[in-house]
């Protein structure tokens, strides 16, 4: 958001000589004409964005790294349910359910089965809304890094 689209509710009138009707600046437009008060505002507001960014990029790893764990012990307990569940059903121990782990059809309990599946499918749905939010922060550095090449003074206008 530039800064003259930032305030434009607060409208103070602008007094001249001339016959014209007065022109009504906005308190951020009369900010622009004077170099300090822009650079106090761009600090202010790269500041609270920074702050905005760095939250969000928490929250992106507080979903991502808990959503990779249970994915890796998913795989880990699937691993495991391989080598030592069984490869035909075996009714008195009430492994009648099957379950394709790479290709090799093992049996296993109901209670067995929902406990995996859940873990599993819980553990995709944190991954992807840390993944969603991970992606939402690039974006939004990405834009910050553009916004401040734009008006850093060091970089020469080219076009």
């Amino acid at each position: 958001m530039r800064i003259d689209e930032h305030c434009n509710a607060f409208e103070t009138p602008r007094k001249t000589v001339s016959t014209e009707p007065p022109q009504r600046l906005s308190n951020c437009q009369l900010a622009l004409k004077s170099p300090i008060s822009l650079e106090r505002h761009r600090i202010e507001v790269n500041s609270l964005k920074a702050a905005q960014l760095a939250t969000l990029r928490f929250i992106s790893l507080l979903f991502l790294l808990p959503g990779l764990a249970g994915l890796v012990i998913s795989a880990m307990i699937s691993t495991h349910y391989l080598d030592t569940m069984p490869r035909w059903p075996t009714p008195e121990e009430m492994r009648m359910t099957p379950r394709n782990i790479n290709g090799t059809v093992v049996y296993q309990t109901e209670d067995e089965d929902r406990r995996l599946s859940i873990a599993e499918y819980s553990s995709v749905g944190v991954f992807v809304i840390g993944l969603g939010l991970g992606l939402v922060y690039l974006e939004k550095w990405g834009a910050a890094r553009a916004h401040e090449a734009e008006f850093d003074e060091y970089t020469e206008d080219l076009g």
